[in-house]
């Protein structure tokens, strides 16, 4: 299923967010609603607010799973074994993406991932982020292909 793309900073994407964290992780309003402003403190007001952001779940992310069942799987505690993947896109409509020669476009606008774990210490994951999306940046950049919704995009982050 394709999902509709927030504005970063919008309201849309704060309510997405939270609802993915209550629904995936079994998170209560306040925990979700706290570690979003977290989110949007630290990592999103660094980003230029030209961005859209797809919000997706259940998402296996193969990193996280891998200390889920070396780690979180035998304590006492449930977590999710599963994450939610947000996926940023410069100027774009994602929805577009099932058309074959949207696709390229939709392609050429992908900037990168990062994945939201259940741990609520250190909820960032596993990421690969192009630097220009950064309001400021002085990082190297590597290539790499990557799914977002089942199509494969190439990336530089």
């Amino acid at each position: 299923m394709i999902q509709k793309p927030y504005k970063i900073g919008s309201a849309e994407l704060h309510d997405a967010i939270v609802q993915g964290m209550k629904k995936q992780f079994g998170w209560d309003d306040p925990t979700a609603s706290n570690l979003y402003s977290m989110l949007e403190q630290k990592y999103f007001s660094v980003l230029i607010p030209n961005l859209a952001v797809v919000v997706e779940y259940p998402y296996v992310d193969k990193v996280y799973r891998n200390s889920y069942y070396r780690y979180y799987s035998g304590k006492a505690k449930p977590v999710s074994r599963d994450c939610i993947r947000l996926s940023f896109f410069i100027d774009t409509d994602p929805s577009m993406a099932g058309e074959p020669m949207i696709h390229e476009i939709w392609e050429q606008q992908y900037r990168g991932f990062m994945i939201l774990r259940p741990t609520e210490l250190n909820i960032v994951g596993r990421n690969a982020i192009s630097p220009d999306i950064y309001i400021e940046n002085d990082f190297f950049d590597l290539q790499d292909r990557y799914t977002c919704i089942g199509q494969w995009i190439e990336s530089r982050g």
